[in-house]
């Protein structure tokens, strides 16, 4: 014999900051606190602090990049290429060197018109970079950096917007 239908039980699903599911047809659920992910979140923390990590983790391997051409060493080849890996940084023709900082391969732009400073000889590049470091940690470039994530990740999801 079957029984008839039942009216599924409403479970209300409150936003991040309810009180715990009190009501829940799940037993899972029990005394758990519902919500839904804020905005912004990853697995790892938010959008900001993971395009941070990338930028600063581009840093890190330009160091290494300037450290080889001091030590009079070639640059790494790329996977699968007889070309070299990309570099941020440049050497002018007058001698001097200019560096840029980038959002995986977008360079951030230093005020309306720049993405790039010059710095001088190969051991200041390394020291320009820890500077950059240093003022990425104290979230000096969050606005440009978060930005550019915001711009990566709309194209990445098809709602293509424009860098301002």
């Amino acid at each position: 014999m079957s029984k008839p239908p039942t009216a599924a039980k409403e479970v209300k699903v409150p936003d991040a900051q309810s009180e715990p599911a009190a009501q829940s047809t799940f037993s899972f659920l029990a005394g758990m606190k519902l919500s839904n992910p804020p905005k912004g979140a990853t697995a790892t923390g938010n959008a900001l602090t993971e395009a941070r990590k990338a930028v600063l983790d581009g840093i890190k391997v330009q160091q290494g990049h300037v450290r080889l051409l001091i030590d009079d060493k070639p640059l790494p080849k790329m996977r699968n290429s007889d070309k070299t890996v990309s570099t941020w940084f440049y050497r002018d023709t007058d001698g001097t060197h200019g560096a840029t900082i980038r959002y995986g391969r977008t360079p951030i732009k230093l005020d309306a018109e720049h993405t790039s400073v010059v710095v001088g000889d190969l051991p200041a590049q390394l020291q320009f970079y820890n500077t950059v470091a240093e003022a990425i940690g104290k979230g000096e470039m969050d606005t440009q950096i978060l930005e550019m994530q915001q711009v990566k990740s709309a194209r990445l999801t098809g709602k293509t917007r424009k860098a301002s």
